[in-house]
């Protein structure tokens, strides 16, 4: 954040979410791409899911750790 600038609500949350998805599943990198707004989680280098949202990425993510083989 800039020095003198109010924090912006909409950034925060945008952090506070990038915290959680990093938090729930650490084997993955969890970004926001501002200029196409859409959020992306990427293991490796070629796996990846997109959500447009951090809910639907997160229902996601959940999902192909259900489906997974142990």
């Amino acid at each position: 954040m800039a020095r003198g600038r109010a924090p912006d609500a909409v950034w925060e949350a945008r952090w506070v979410w990038l915290h959680r998805l990093r938090r729930e599943f650490p084997e993955w990198v969890a970004l926001f791409d501002p200029f196409a707004s859409v959020w992306v989680a990427v293991r490796g280098r070629r796996e990846y899911v997109t959500g447009a949202t951090a809910h639907e990425l997160r229902d996601r993510l959940y999902a192909r750790r259900r489906s997974a083989l142990p």
